[in-house]
């Protein structure tokens, strides 16, 4: 029994079959191979790289990530402890820290509870006494380096940077590589270069790194160590990510930081109070990751989503709280990556939206048209789900959505009922379009409002059929995109200032049958 509500198994529900009287043509997804939290309940994490600053307190050591006031509870390896706590011995500390790990829930109970986390170091990349802001540079190459005499290699998109002790850089091609979990070796010029992992001590700094070196010239063998790039791939996926409001109006907020913190916000549109979680997310595979969150409303959970990635989507069917696995409504929870920050706690401007000046009149007519450029948008949307475009038809046209002076796509698909049919928006973003929106029970001709949402035209469609009662309605952007389903839409007021502008989208009315065949 929950000692609280959390409102994490809200119903989604599905609007598809109000659009439409006939089998959607729409193609299915083909489900990736995931994990699935109702087969397992513990999550095999890709281990990353998480740099910052190791300090002793609580008895214990704590890591500050970089740029980042959190800080996690460090639980190392044996050897790893021994050789940190011979270090700190020795006088040195605060240390710049490289380690590979992940995250994990803290006990209830002991020094470590306090902490967001905990993280579980299954090896270093390097240990250093603390000299300036390291955190501040970026080494995105392999390092080899050692003293008496001082040397130094650096490699990286196949070539190495030998830099002398005067400071002069000689640049050459790496003609070989072999690289296993245990060694690399690579070939350049005359020379070669072997790591071994095994872990090295600088005799001047004291610093500790996962790698020994050897660099074998025509004419001597120099000794050091080594050190990977500190690259953490998962930050790709930093973003604020957004689902469309439910039929209650309530919209999950999802922030993935930098430093792998996670808080999710539960935003009602009635204006009740958010409720926020927060916590830690990490990658899970190549096509998933893994959110956990600790606290609810500042109370201790373990709650625990995975979320498949879907191009700029993220998606859960089910979630785990407290080792119970529940589902996630009837069709899971799906996150699009917003494409601008867009606040949304109370107190604060959550909504920006206002009349803007009347558009020149004009009538813009669909495409039945090839492209090349608008054919490639669609089969990334194609790609991006997984489906196969065969035999799909599409109308389309370009406007400028957003006043950023670029065109954006809009595709009317034959994916039609007597509802209306299915309309895709791609956002233009450095002259490509990617997807940004999709739209059922949409019925043109489509009329661009003067009024405007987050900094996107608000369109008014005409809505009738499929069980909908015939209405003009608002389709107003969220920030992250226009509402999934027009039939659920605002109907179209002029209470707040708005006006319908001359401007007509889709103004033939083609049908999308006779578009495009993919």
């Amino acid at each position: 029994m929950k000692a609280f509500t959390i409102p994490l198994t809200f119903v989604v529900v599905s609007l598809l079959a109000a659009c439409s009287s006939q089998a959607p043509t729409e193609p299915q997804e083909l489900k990736p191979q995931t994990t699935e939290l109702s087969v397992v309940k513990t999550v095999d994490v890709l281990p990353y790289m998480l740099s910052g600053e190791i300090s002793f307190k609580d008895n214990g050591y704590q890591i500050q990530p970089c740029n980042s006031s959190i800080q996690y509870w460090l639980e190392l390896p044996a050897p790893m402890l021994a050789q940190l706590n011979q270090m700190r011995a020795d006088g040195n500390g605060p240390f710049y820290a490289e380690l590979f790990g992940e995250l994990q829930p803290t006990p209830t109970k002991g020094n470590s509870s306090a902490y967001v986390a905990r993280f579980l170091v299954s090896d270093l990349n390097q240990i250093a006494p603390e000299t300036g802001n390291k955190c501040q540079t970026t080494n995105t190459a392999l390092r080899a380096f050692g003293n008496e005499p001082n040397w130094s290699l650096a490699i990286a998109k196949g070539q190495v940077t030998q830099t002398s002790i005067n400071n002069k850089k000689t640049t050459s091609n790496v003609n070989d590589s072999n690289i296993s979990p245990t060694q690399r070796r690579y070939q350049f010029e005359k020379n070669d270069l072997t790591l071994n992992k095994q872990t090295c001590q600088d005799t001047m700094s004291g610093a500790l790194y996962a790698w020994n070196a050897e660099f074998n010239t025509k004419d001597k063998t120099l000794h050091g160590c080594a050190t990977l790039a500190n690259q953490d791939n998962a930050q790709q996926y930093v973003a604020t990510y957004q689902s469309q409001p439910d039929a209650s109006g309530l919209t999950t907020q999802l922030e993935l930081q930098p430093d792998h913190t996670a808080t999710t916000r539960y935003i009602y549109k009635n204006g009740d109070p958010s409720l926020i979680e927060t916590g830690y997310w990490q990658q899970a595979n190549g096509q998933q990751l893994h959110v956990v969150m600790t606290q609810h409303q500042g109370e201790a959970v373990v709650s625990q989503r995975l979320f498949t990635i879907r191009g700029f989507q993220l998606h859960a069917d089910s979630e785990q709280i407290n080792n119970q696995i529940y589902p996630i409504g009837i069709n899971g929870l799906s996150l699009d990556r917003m494409q601008s920050a867009v606040t949304m706690v109370e107190g604060e401007n959550s909504k920006t939206q206002g009349a803007l000046p009347t558009l020149t009149p004009a009538a813009i007519n669909a495409s039945t048209q090839f492209d090349a450029k608008v054919d490639k948008a669609m089969r990334n949307y194609f790609a991006i789900n997984r489906t196969d475009p065969s035999g799909n038809r599409y109308i389309w046209l370009k406007y400028d959505l957003n006043g950023d002076g670029n065109d954006e796509l809009l595709a009317m698909m034959n994916w039609c009922g007597s509802g209306g049919c299915t309309m895709l928006i791609f956002e233009n973003q450095n002259n490509e379009w990617r997807f940004n929106s999709r739209i059922t029970c949409v019925r043109d001709p489509i009329t661009v409002a003067n009024y405007q949402h987050n900094g996107w035209r608000d369109l008014v469609v005409p809505v009738s059929g499929g069980g909908a009662k015939a209405a003009q309605k608002t389709l107003e952007y969220t920030g992250v995109s226009y509402p999934n389903n027009a039939s659920m839409a605002p109907d179209f007021s002029t209470d707040n200032g708005a006006s319908l502008s001359s401007v007509v989208l889709f103004a033939d009315q083609t049908p999308a049958i006779k578009g495009v065949k993919m």
